[in-house]
C-alpha cells in the first residue's frame, strides 16, 4: 500500500482551479480522518487515460476503495452509511465547501469524479 502522503500528492500541471480543488478536498478529508485512500487520489485530466470521462475537467479524483469515497461519491456515501443516521452529510459538506470556491465535483463512474468550475460563479 502507498504511503498516505503519496496517496494525496497533487499532480503538477493543474490549472489554478484544479490545484485549489485538490487542496480543498485533501484538507476536508484530513479534517474528517478520511485519509486512507489506498491509491493516488488526484490526477491531471490532461494525462488521464483510465476513462473516457473527465478529460475537459480541472481535476480527476479517484475514490474507489478509499475511506474518502463517501465524501466524494453519492454511491459510496449511501453504501458506507449502513448503521449511520445521516447518509450524505460528508458528501454534502464537501460539496458546499467546493461550491464556496466556485467549484463542483461530478461523478464520472462510481470509482472516480471530475471537478469543474461553476459557470455562473462570481468571486
Amino acid at each position: 500500500m502507498q504511503d498516505t502522503a503519496v496517496q494525496w500528492e497533487i499532480p503538477e500541471g493543474l490549472s489554478e482551479t484544479g490545484q485549489r480543488a485538490a487542496e480543498i478536498i485533501r484538507d476536508f478529508c484530513a479534517e474528517h480522518n478520511l485519509t486512507d485512500a489506498g491509491q493516488q487520489v488526484f490526477h491531471n485530466p490532461k494525462e488521464w487515460r483510465s476513462s473516457d470521462y473527465g478529460h475537459e475537467s480541472e481535476l480527476i479524483v479517484l475514490h474507489e476503495g478509499g475511506d474518502h469515497a463517501r465524501a466524494c461519491s453519492l454511491d459510496y456515501a449511501y453504501e458506507q452509511a449502513v448503521g449511520r443516521a445521516t447518509t450524505y452529510d460528508l458528501y454534502e459538506a464537501l460539496s458546499r465547501r467546493l461550491s464556496a470556491s466556485g467549484i463542483y465535483m461530478e461523478a464520472c463512474h462510481k470509482w472516480h469524479s471530475a471537478v469543474y468550475v461553476e459557470k455562473n460563479f462570481n468571486n
